[in-house]
């Protein structure tokens, strides 16, 4: 990042805890399996997050909605409701985790406040209990949503929302 002329004043550092991934290996029917470490992601909380001064980010990203059990849901919700009242684009992908039993107070939350929204198929099910992406999409637009991508594997993504296409954010 350094290298790269990033500004990395407002980062935090956990000393001593490990990065989270995951591996995903895809099977020979395309289905995948999860393996993942949370790391950092464990321990990440609503005081970590903030912004320098008048640095004001144009988008705010977050990876990882479903993994993070110190800031998920209403701590979340609250860093994307302020970002977008300081006129930053908010966006939230999720991170699939077999030992959260009830993804909706985890994603329902978030949905008001944030500009996009990319679950995976299997995490959509998970959370709206809808087996199709269209009837996926509707349920979460309803609960919220605005622009929703759900990855649906080597079929792409299904998209519903307000943009057209074409159209830049």
């Amino acid at each position: 990042l350094k290298t790269e002329g990033v500004d990395r004043s407002i980062m935090v550092r956990a000393k001593g805890e490990p990065t989270c991934f995951t591996f995903a290996p895809v099977q020979s029917d395309g289905t995948r399996r999860y393996f993942s470490c949370l790391g950092t992601n464990a321990t990440i909380n609503r005081s970590e997050y903030r912004v320098a001064g008048s640095v004001r980010p144009r988008v705010l990203a977050v990876g990882g909605a479903g993994v993070m059990p110190k800031l998920d849901g209403n701590p979340l919700a609250g860093i994307l409701r302020a970002a977008r009242k300081a006129g930053t684009i908010t966006a939230v992908d999720t991170a699939y985790n077999s030992k959260l039993k009830d993804w909706r107070p985890v994603i329902r939350p978030l949905l008001a406040h944030a500009d996009f929204f990319f679950p995976s198929i299997e995490e959509a099910r998970l959370i709206t209990g809808e087996k199709r992406p269209e009837a996926a999409a509707r349920r979460l637009a309803s609960w919220g949503g605005r622009n929703i991508g759900i990855k649906v594997g080597a079929d792409g993504v299904y998209y519903s929302g307000s943009l057209s296409q074409g159209e830049r954010v």
